[in-house]
C-alpha cells in the first residue's frame, strides 16, 4: 500500500469518529480536576484544562521547581505537513504550502521572587493513526506550577493538539482537546500526568 492509500485509510478513519456524536467518553470520569469548556461557535466540549497535586512538603532548596521544570519540559518547534497547511497557533495564523514549522520557544516565561510559583509553555508528543499510517500528535500546554508547605500543584492549561503529518489531506495546525471518544482526551491526559510526574520525581530527588 502507498503512501497516499495509507492516508486515506486514515481519513476514513477520521471522518467515521468525527460522525460520531460528540458526548464526553465515559472514560474521563476517572480524571480528576479536569475543566472542560464549550466553543460557542460549534457547540462541542473540550479540555481547557488539568490540575495535579502532590501533597507532602519537599525538602529541597528554593531553585527545585524551575530547575526540574527547565529539566523535564520541552518546547521544541513542530512541524506540521499535509497537502495544504494553515491554521492558528497561540493566536497566530500560519498559510503556507506543504509543510510548516510553528512554535518553539523558552520553556519558562516567568518564576516568582520566592522561586515556588513557575510559569511554562511547553509540547509533548504522542503516538495516533492506525497500524498502516503511523502518525503523531503534538499537544501544546502552558503549565503553572505551584510549591508550598502542603506540596506541589501543577496546573495545565492552554491545551491545543495538532496532527504532525496529514498527508494528502490539509493540515488545520493546533486546535482543542475534544472531550469525545474520537479525539482521544484520555492520551492527551496521560501525557500530561507523566511530565508532571517527572517533574514531581525530580523534586524529590534533590
Amino acid at each position: 500500500m502507498n503512501r497516499t492509500a495509507k492516508y486515506i485509510v486514515l481519513a476514513t478513519v477520521v471522518l467515521l469518529a468525527g460522525c460520531a456524536t460528540r458526548t464526553r467518553t465515559p472514560e474521563l470520569a476517572q480524571y480528576q480536576s479536569v475543566k472542560y469548556a464549550t466553543n460557542e461557535k460549534w457547540g462541542y466540549e473540550y479540555i481547557e484544562g488539568v490540575t495535579y497535586d502532590y501533597p507532602g512538603a519537599s525538602k529541597a532548596g528554593k531553585d527545585v521547581l524551575p530547575v526540574c521544570i527547565a529539566q523535564n519540559v520541552q518546547n521544541k518547534a513542530v512541524t506540521l505537513r499535509g497537502n495544504q497547511n494553515s491554521g492558528f497557533l497561540g493566536g497566530t495564523y500560519w498559510n503556507t504550502g506543504n509543510s510548516e514549522t510553528v512554535g518553539g520557544g523558552s520553556v519558562i516565561s516567568y518564576v516568582s521572587d520566592d522561586r515556588n510559583t513557575v510559569v511554562a509553555q511547553g509540547t509533548n508528543t504522542h503516538d495516533t493513526g492506525v497500524i498502516l499510517a503511523p502518525n503523531k500528535d503534538a499537544v501544546a500546554f502552558r503549565l503553572t506550577a505551584k510549591r508550598s508547605t502542603a506540596g506541589t500543584t501543577m496546573a495545565f492549561s492552554n491545551l491545543e493538539r495538532a496532527s504532525e503529518d496529514t498527508g494528502q489531506m490539509a493540515n488545520q495546525g493546533f486546535y482543542k482537546v475534544g472531550s469525545w471518544s474520537g479525539a482521544s482526551p484520555t492520551r492527551v491526559l496521560d501525557g500530561l500526568k507523566k511530565t508532571a510526574d517527572t517533574i514531581n520525581t525530580c523534586i524529590g530527588s534533590l
